[in-house]
């Protein structure tokens, strides 16, 4: 998806998905942001056809999902509850996106410089 794409989609209120999968025989996580629904069935369709084993462990999920912010993330253990967001933050109070939860902070990174850059380049 290229930036312009992006921002045609995103103005007519489509979402936008982050795909991923695994590929077995190739030992190597597959992944795919800011991806239409049409190229995520396209995806799809190339993935299962032609004699190719089918992806493991395929997500699919929503960019405005992965956009929202988590507060807690408190675990219960059996033996205590742990919140797992202040422990990878060092303690300190900082919200996280769920595509940090899922994926890491570059993700989040790459995506807010990826948005930002293509808003700059639509309003010039």
């Amino acid at each position: 998806m290229n930036k312009a794409n992006y921002f045609e989609y995103a103005n007519k209120d489509q979402d936008m998905y982050f795909l991923d999968y695994f590929m077995e025989e190739e030992c190597r996580w597959v992944r795919t942001p800011m991806t239409s629904l049409d190229e995520v069935c396209d995806y799809l369709i190339y993935l299962t056809t032609q004699g190719r084993k089918s992806p493991g462990k395929l997500r699919i999920m929503s960019e405005k999902f992965l956009d929202t912010e988590l507060f807690s993330t408190e675990v219960n253990t059996g033996e205590k509850t742990i919140d797992f967001l202040k422990k990878i933050n060092e303690g300190k109070e900082k919200s996280l996106t769920y595509r940090e939860w899922f994926f890491d902070k570059r993700y989040q990174e790459g995506h807010e410089l990826f948005v930002e850059d293509a808003r700059v380049k639509d309003v010039a």
